[in-house]
């Protein structure tokens, strides 16, 4: 029994982080991350329109393309028939889910490598981080990453085995991450080819080539079908089809958001000191697990730092990437501790366990204030500051406000549901959108019908007859305004109503919005 038991502690850190993901899900009446707002509307849209590419609430009359891939919201219409639910409590159902699935698919990979005690301490390790919040938020990102040390596992034993089923096993996981996330999957493509590179530079064995040709297959095979299917049955579908995957494909972003070195060691906490630890065991030993991990780790921390070679980031979004790879070697460096580290000075098992143990205490400590109430607003934060600005907040709409709240009702109560709403928060009218019946203008858009002094033929020609000022977004400069990242800021001696048409009209206010009619 205790053999069976020792078997399956791997499993312990997942189950852990399902129950502290449960304290916010069940503290907050919303999701935790403002990008739902992005996924819900998608579900609803696929929900009403079949399978299609483009939103036609946004940017009306000709409509918006869709700027994710499927799955992810798939899943969420998926929940909500199901369930009978909204796709908002969908999401708050997906989030104990995610924080497993994630923490125990890290879990696994490192007992596969390393062994049952580097299984149990990578999961609680993953959760030690402040990036723990990101593992809880429901998100493609998040749904895509469950897979990344499956897919980078199964590679491996293609390649130690030679055993061709694996490589198109991971083949499949990253034709599941494709669907799910676009950065997932460009971080994943680089991880595999940089291994196959380097390590088959190194071995000089054709395994690596045969596996990797194996691993792209599945969504290449897949594309060609899809690809020659439409061109074949529908032409005129197969060129939306052909520009929707243009617009996925795209994964650059308009500004620079680097970190400094110092907030690597906040964000990632203890997980470097036990990374250290196995690190050094790795590169002594030079297996091919380890050499797996070595580069893992090489790549992603060169990508948070692209920004040297003139290639925009948002690094703290890559640190959740970097801390799979380093939690796995983080738990075969506490392992190492564990089992063999001095152990004729240190021989007695009770002491080790009690060690051991402390370290998942602490780890679990830290899940556990990284996502309660007083801390999860300021643990870390993704949007709050606009990219390219250190001096401008933003106000966070996860969870949304009372204000918030207030604000779509009265849309839903008063909105005409058919004249589109401009505002200087680009945030809230992603929340508007997906929470009422009334069309927006996308961030573009918006910034640019401000921009342009709300020029009458732009508003008669894209349908804008709102206007929604978050009275939040303020400063004190010589400027009128500055527009930045999608959120207009408004000087706090700028007379806002002077811009607009001179038939505008408002209509209702609250503690933090202001709703003109354009």
């Amino acid at each position: 029994m205790k053999s069976k038991f020792c078997k399956y502690i791997w499993i312990i850190p997942a189950v852990v982080a399902f129950l502290i993901a449960l304290i916010p899900t069940l503290t907050y009446h919303w999701p935790l991350t403002v990008d739902i707002f992005v996924h819900v509307r998608a579900a609803e849209v696929f929900s009403h329109y079949g399978l299609t590419f483009v939103d036609p609430m946004i940017n009306p009359p000709r409509g918006a393309p869709e700027l994710y891939p499927p799955l992810f919201s798939l899943v969420l219409v998926f929940l909500g028939s199901i369930l009978k639910i909204n796709y908002f409590l969908a999401a708050r159902i997906l989030q104990p889910i995610l924080a497993f699935s994630v923490v125990l698919s890290v879990s696994y990979v490192a007992k596969r490598f390393y062994g049952d005690i580097a299984g149990i301490s990578a999961g609680f390790l993953i959760m030690s981080s402040y990036l723990f919040t990101r593992l809880v938020s429901p998100l493609p990102e998040t749904m895509a990453i469950i897979f990344v040390p499956l897919a980078v596992y199964l590679y491996y034993q293609s390649i130690v085995t030679k055993k061709y089923k694996y490589a198109l096993m991971a083949s499949l996981l990253f034709l599941i991450i494709l669907l799910t996330h676009q950065s997932t999957t460009s971080l994943l493509f680089l991880i595999i080819t940089a291994i196959t590179v380097v390590l088959g530079i190194l071995k000089r064995d054709k395994i690596y080539l045969v596996s990797y040709a194996l691993f792209l297959s599945i969504p290449l095979i897949c594309g060609l079908i899809v690809a020659a299917g439409a061109f074949l049955l529908v032409p005129t579908f197969a060129h939306k089809i052909l520009a929707y995957a243009l617009v996925l494909i795209k994964t650059s972003v308009p500004y620079n958001d680097p970190i400094s070195n110092s907030k690597y060691l906040v964000y990632l906490g203890i997980v470097l000191i036990f990374m250290i630890i196995g690190s050094i065991q790795a590169v002594k030993r030079r297996a091919t697990k380890d050499l797996f991990l070595i580069v893992w780790v090489i790549v992603i921390f060169l990508m948070s730092k692209s920004y040297w070679f003139g290639v925009n980031v948002y690094t703290i979004r890559l640190l959740v990437h970097l801390l799979l790879p380093l939690s796995i070697l983080g738990g075969m460096g506490l392992s190492y501790l564990y089992l063999n580290y001095k152990k004729a000075e240190f021989p007695s098992k009770k002491i080790r366990t009690i060690f051991l143990i402390s370290i998942f205490v602490i780890s679990t400590l830290f899940a556990l204030v990284t996502v309660t109430e007083s801390n999860y607003q300021i643990i870390p934060q993704y949007n709050s500051q606009p990219y390219g600005s250190a001096q401008l907040t933003v106000p966070q709409l996860a969870p949304p406000t009372l204000a918030d709240e207030e604000l779509a009702n009265w849309f839903n109560q008063y909105g005409d549901n058919k004249s589109a709403i401009v505002s200087n928060d680009y945030e809230t009218n992603l929340f508007l959108v997906s929470t009422t019946n009334q069309p927006i203008a996308n961030v573009q858009l918006s910034t640019y019908a401000i921009g342009r002094g709300f020029n009458s033929t732009i508003l008669e020609q894209k349908h804008i007859g709102y206007f929604v000022l978050d009275k939040r977004l303020v400063f004190s400069n010589i400027n009128k305004n500055i527009i930045v990242s999608g959120f207009v800021y408004y000087n706090t001696n700028y007379n806002v109503t002077s811009s607009l048409p001179a038939n505008s009209q408002l209509l209702y206010q609250n503690q933090y919005y202001m709703v003109y009619k354009i």
